[in-house]
């Protein structure tokens, strides 16, 4: 039988608001299941549980009696066995002074225990044992209820009185056979429905209404069920299950009822091959206010041979393993084992197992010998369980119908009822002899039965019948102080039992023997103090409430608290292409913990694909947390308490393919934008960035600027205003020539085709090419035109060349190679001498800034203008497309099959360019090979394999990891096809 305890998984030990946290019992994990921040819940377990927790006392007795398959004789009194019943004075003579019915300080009330003055314990367990006889029939098939209904009925009115009895079971002599099961079932049902997790219980156990309004007191009547509302002194049954011959009945007192609920039942078999019911157990849940309480009644393995004992204790073993609740609705343990409830009580019916007889009085010698001691204290069975001392003697093997032990003429006690009779009692002389328990079952002793076959059998007196408890230890901060000591009669000397003072839950009150004559056990009965716990709502609503108060403090206090400046940054009105434009933002940590600060995406729409953007979380693994022409230096970062953070926001607007001025080009050279400053844990910071990007022909797709037409990129005012800003006076007076002029290009664009309707480069790139070959192309006599224009350049104002070179080399992956032609070694590195690394590129953004700006305006080249920058510039034009002149499909197709004539070549070229890409590429083409005519290669030094490879290095990126082998060399060997035939150029222009 399981007892009272502060339930499943409470810590023990003290704790404080701040100390550790205690696992919480499964009855408070399921009042708590709610609270929706875990936080709270943590907080809350902090609390020393008696701020919250009230103990009531209630009492309970345990009792079994193997009946022997016997029915109560008509008029049988349970006197003798349960003590004096409530109807007829209470417990009187049997408990110790002061222990009848309940305490003055227990659970009073509607749902209290008994008060001062009340008889009777508050529960009452009963465990029959071959309540039916353990035949073939009834183990096998359906077994008969007559007995289990007799013997209810002596229960009902020894608890309540014999006019109550009959009202409810009938006449004694013609009791309705399965009346009281009915009503038992009724009675469970009406509880599970009423009591258990209906929350009907008052918070401060006042009386509950049920679900229909009516008060539960009037919805379970005394015996299980009918009848009219009885008194609150009156026991109802709320609980009766039975396996075979084991046979398990509880009451409460009706007035205890609405702190009642969760009521379960379960059986074990542990029979023959483990699973048939004539050997087993019966178990009853129920909780008692917020306690878990267990009632176990068991039949275990007979037999008295060599390692019978270990039949037996496997059987317990077994039925501590295999008895599971299912889950309650109201979480009262949850699906768990019985050592899952607060407390257990397990009532149990042992085979005999002394060897010698002792006819002294006294029960010591005999209990050492005792087998259920000697394995308890070997830690082989019933771990952490406990038993009353032992003060009364044998109950096993008695002549049915006396007081006189199997084979003994010497009665076994010498007053029925008394345990100081009891202790003083001596027993006969017996052999040493095993129980057959299964013939005693099948025997019917009684007045009128024939002779008893064992008359001359001497049986060893034996304690086949006990009680043993369990229950979970608490610690001091449940009930603010320690263990009590131990009471009189409650404890362990000589019985191999551990004290009657279980974690100050359970005590033991009395554990005495039966005098009753039926069968040839004779009964056994113990009473107990539960200190149940009942916890009080409305302190654990205050307490939540509290914590989530403290809760909401603590969180705030580890908050970040950051303040960003400014919030509003302008890039200004006049952004320029590769003029960076710094920005500055602080960070200052004014809370008491470091904060980690990094941008994110801006929120995007969800995408159903499994690899989207967006949705309640952000997951986002494909937007950068920055536009691409915004760089911050750090993006992310720590900063401590009290100090800041200067985050330095960069306006880079660029060209090539991960620039972004082509993209501009659609908002108006728009840079308005928010940026999402994460702080973690804190509140996220919006950034508003304003500025605007004026346009140019570098970085602008073929395809927008053959759209300008003869339309200039950039109006000559706003060229003015922008020269103006970016400290460019002296282009002043030619760009206000270009405002009175509007504008002064002579070359057409995509609306000016030829006649024959072929498709022109842009004028930007006609101008330049018209510079560097007008005058008899003048320009291209100078020496290193083209391959070196762009680090002469870079030279000239003092940039370092040789990284910048060393950068592109890298870059382009050429440097070392040679390759062979016309019997002349070529490096192929020159190539990585062109400066065509992202700094360098910004540098000459700069440095041509004037040259590039007049053409934005829609001017022509300047006569004035160094050839170098003319060719510098086109070169870096090409290289600021947003995509690649020439495809690195090109480069791949030429490794995979090199082209054998000028004619293979355009057509490899055609199909990998497109129309606008052909017509720039026949346009360079041309200029390439009137810098290779022969008049000019004496003054400029130049060779088809070295334009070729200058060519590829600004025309093509660096390729990637996956081109092909010899992807570089056969793209120059295609170029360099093309150069030398200038049929093909004109084959190239053709494209349509």
């Amino acid at each position: 039988m399981y007892g009272p305890g502060p339930g499943a998984g409470l810590g023990a030990g003290p704790s404080t608001t701040g100390g550790p946290e205690r696992a919480l019992d499964p009855v408070l994990e399921h009042l708590l299941r709610n609270v929706r921040s875990r936080h709270v819940r943590q907080h809350f377990a902090r609390t020393p549980a008696v701020e919250y927790t009230q103990l009531r006392t209630a009492t309970i007795q345990a009792a079994t009696f193997n009946v022997a398959g016997k029915k109560p004789p008509p008029g049988l009194r349970l006197d003798e066995w349960l003590g004096a019943g409530p109807a007829a004075g209470g417990m009187k003579g049997r408990w110790p002074q002061g222990a009848e019915g309940g305490s003055s300080g227990g659970a009073a009330g509607a749902g209290g225990g008994s008060g001062s003055g009340s008889n009777g314990p508050d529960i009452l367990a009963v465990g029959f044992v071959e309540i039916v006889p353990l035949n073939a029939g009834n183990v096998m098939g359906v077994w008969g209820t007559a007995q289990v209904d007799a013997w209810d009925r002596c229960l009902a009115v020894y608890l309540n009185g014999e006019e109550w009895a009959a009202e409810r079971y009938g006449p004694s002599a013609a009791a309705v056979a399965s009346q009281a099961a009915a009503a038992a079932a009724a009675a469970t049902a009406l509880l599970e429905t009423k009591w258990q997790g209906g929350g009907n219980t008052a918070p401060d156990g006042g009386a509950a209404t049920a679900p229909n309004g009516n008060t539960p007191n009037g919805a379970v009547n005394g015996g299980g069920g009918g009848g009219t509302s009885g008194s609150d002194e009156e026991y109802v049954q709320v609980a009766s299950k039975q396996l075979v011959g084991v046979y398990l009945s509880v009451w409460v007192r009706r007035r205890l009822l609405p702190a009642v609920r969760g009521v379960q039942v379960t059986t074990v078999a542990t029979g023959f091959g483990g699973y048939l019911g004539n050997k087993g157990a019966v178990a009853a849940r129920l909780r008692l206010y917020d306690s878990s309480l267990v009632f176990v009644a068991s039949h275990l393995t007979a037999g008295d041979a060599e390692g019978d004992e270990l039949r037996r204790n496997a059987d317990v073993h077994d039925i501590l393993r295999r008895a599971v609740f299912v889950s309650a609705p109201d979480g009262g343990g949850g699906a768990a084992s019985m050592t899952a409830a607060s407390a257990a009580l397990i009532s149990a019916s042992l085979g005999p197992d002394v060897r010698a007889a002792i006819r002294a009085g006294r029960w010591e010698p005999l209990l050492a010998a005792d087998q259920l001691s000697r394995e308890r204290a070997a830690g082989r069975v019933f771990q952490g369980w406990h038993e009353g001392r032992v003060t009364f003697p044998p109950t096993y093997k008695f002549k049915a119908g006396t007081n006189t032990y199997n084979g003994d003429d010497m009665p076994a006690s010498g007053s029925a009822g008394s345990l100081q009779a009891a202790e003083s009692a001596a027993v006969a002389p017996a052999a040493a002899a095993a129980e057959d328990a299964e013939s005693s079952s099948a025997a019917s002793a009684g007045p009128g039965s024939t002779a008893d076959p064992e008359k001359h059998k001497r049986r060893t007196p034996a304690w086949c019948d006990r009680v043993l408890w369990w229950t979970k230890h608490r610690g001091p901060d449940a009930t603010g102080g320690s263990q009590r000591p131990g009471t009189s009669g409650s404890s362990d000397a000589g019985g191999g039992g551990d004290g009657g003072v279980v974690g100050s839950r359970l005590r033991q009150l009395a554990y005495w023997r039966g005098e009753l004559t039926v069968s040839d056990h004779k009964p056994v009965a113990a009473g107990f103090a539960a200190e149940v716990v009942s916890y009080d709502r409305r302190r654990i609503e205050g307490l939540l409430e509290a914590g989530m108060r403290a809760v909401d403090r603590m969180q705030e206090s580890l908050r970040p608290r950051v303040t960003v400046e400014p919030v509003v940054l302008d890039a200004g009105e006049w952004v320029a292409l590769g003029r960076p434009q710094p920005l500055q933002l602080r960070i200052t940590n004014t809370g008491s913990v470091e904060a980690l600060f990094h941008f994110i995406p801006p929120p995007q729409e969800p995408s159903p694909s499994l690899t989207g953007r967006g949705g309640k979380f952000g997951l986002d693994d494909e937007t950068p947390p920055l536009p691409p022409w915004l760089e911050a230096q750090p993006a992310e970062g720590v900063v401590q308490p009290g100090q800041s953070c200067e985050v330095v926001l960069t306006v880079l607007v660029e060209g090539g393919g991960p620039g972004t001025a082509a993209q501009l080009l659609f908002k108006s050279g728009s840079l308005d934008c928010i940026l999402i400053l994460r702080i973690e844990d804190s509140g996220d910071k919006f950034i508003t960035i304003g500025g605007r990007y004026r346009q140019s022909f570098v970085g602008t797709s073929l395809e927008d600027l053959s759209r300008l037409g003869n339309r200039s990129v950039l109006p000559p005012a706003e060229a003015a205003a922008l020269a103006e800003r970016l400290g460019l006076g002296q282009l002043q007076p030619q760009l206000q020539q270009l405002q009175e002029g509007g504008g002064a290009h002579t070359h057409g664009g995509a609306d000016d085709d030829d006649d024959d309707g072929a498709v022109v480069p842009p004028k930007e790139v006609l101008a330049l090419v018209s510079a560097l070959t007008a005058n008899s192309a003048a320009a291209l006599r100078v020496p290193g035109i083209l391959a070196d224009s762009a680090a002469l350049v870079l030279a000239r104002e003092g940039y370092d060349t040789g990284a910048a070179t060393a950068a592109a080399a890298a870059a382009v992956g050429q440097a070392a190679q040679l390759r062979v032609q016309d019997g002349e070694e070529v490096p192929a590195a020159a190539a990585a001498m062109q400066p065509t690394g992202r700094e360098a590129q910004r540098a000459l953004l700069r440095l041509l800034e004037p040259l590039r700006l007049i053409l934005d305006a829609g001017g022509l080249v300047p006569v004035s203008a160094d050839p170098h920058d003319v060719a510098a510039l086109l070169l870096l034009w090409c290289r600021q497309l947003p995509y690649p002149l020439i495809p690195a499909s090109v480069a791949d197709a030429a490794a995979a099959a090199p082209p054998t004539s000028p004619a293979d070549a355009v057509a490899l070229l055609r199909r990998h360019c497109g129309v606008m890409q052909l017509a720039v590429v026949s346009e360079l083409l041309r200029l390439l090979r009137a810098a290779l005519a022969p008049d000019l290669v004496d003054c400029n030094g130049l060779t088809a394999p070295r334009l070729a490879a200058v060519a590829a290095a600004w025309w093509m990126p660096p390729l990637g990891a996956g081109s092909a082998a010899g992807a570089v060399n056969g793209l120059r060997a295609l170029l360099e096809m093309l150069l030398s035939d200038g049929n093909a150029a004109a084959a190239a222009a053709a494209a349509d």
